[in-house]
């Protein structure tokens, strides 16, 4: 039934492994009743040298519960499965399972299942491909989606990254004082992507990007910011990790002008009071 697919020209240049993989897999999603489409998305939809590319497909479902019973049953069935992995649901995949392979352990094609139900509301990325779209579903909802006033290409991006910063900022803090290091490395890695968000959209103006704001990230900022940004990493230490969130507070501090502008602006007092008080709590853990 592979004919009956449009396989995209970044598809034809992954290895022959891959690429009879792809298109084994292609034809029994195609000649299920319940697929309704599939879009390739991710970094195959838009890479020039994509040989490094795992595969994103969003699979269309007119009804998704027996499909994904029957997973386990019906995909080994394909050549050399290893093993699926449920990964769990996200607002930008819905169910996704990883599937996995036994000669080629670095490849691996992620499913991501979506009802029918979801299909209005479910983020289509803009630059995915159709490989089969057998209702026209997808495409009318992408297209109702894309013209829509309040389309943008991040809809997971955060709105309110100032004033969201400020309350991981007092997340570090409280965990330092109740020593849970852990705890508080991982609110270190949230503040630091709220501050490369703010760098990302506001200093670069790079708006043409799907995804995290961290992915990426070095096509787009200088080496200069990267390597200031790098020395934010903290160790497993209190002193430590309260110095490296001070550097990130007279980071952020160094983009108000563009609290100053956005959304955010009646909270620009509060945020700068709370970023001083915060600093100056941290202080007392070094």
């Amino acid at each position: 039934m592979t004919e009956t697919i449009k396989i995209p020209t970044s598809v034809s240049q992954l290895s022959v492994y891959r690429v009879n993989q792809l298109k084994k897999l292609f034809s029994l999603l195609y000649g299920d009743k319940q697929v309704s489409g599939i879009l390739l998305g991710g970094s195959l939809s838009y890479k020039v040298n994509p040989k490094k590319s795992d595969v994103d497909l969003f699979c269309l479902f007119l009804n998704h519960e027996k499909f994904e019973r029957d997973l386990n049953d019906n995909l080994p069935q394909l050549d050399d499965v290893d093993v699926i992995i449920f990964q769990g649901s996200f607002p930008w995949t819905e169910n996704l399972y990883t599937i996995y392979f036994r000669q080629d352990l670095d490849f691996s094609i992620d499913l991501c299942v979506i009802n029918m139900k979801k299909a209005e509301e479910f983020f289509w990325e803009p630059d995915g491909i159709i490989l089969f779209d057998k209702r026209h579903i997808i495409d009318r909802c992408r297209t109702k989606q894309m013209n829509s006033p309040h389309f943008t290409r991040q809809p997971f991006l955060k709105s309110n990254p100032f004033s969201l910063s400020v309350v991981t900022l007092k997340k570090i803090e409280k965990n330092l004082s109740r020593h849970h290091l852990w705890n508080a490395l991982e609110q270190l890695n949230s503040l630091r992507r709220y501050i490369m968000q703010i760098i990302r959209l506001k200093e670069i103006k790079d708006e043409y990007f799907l995804g995290r704001v961290d992915r990426d990230i070095e096509d787009v900022i200088p080496i200069e910011i990267n390597m200031v940004l790098s020395t934010t990493i903290a160790v497993y230490e209190t002193k430590d990790i309260a110095r490296k969130t001070i550097s990130l507070i007279k980071l952020l501090r160094s983009f108000q002008k563009h609290l100053k502008n956005e959304n955010e602006k009646p909270l620009m007092n509060w945020v700068l009071k709370q970023l001083k008080h915060e600093e100056n709590k941290l202080q007392k853990h070094i």
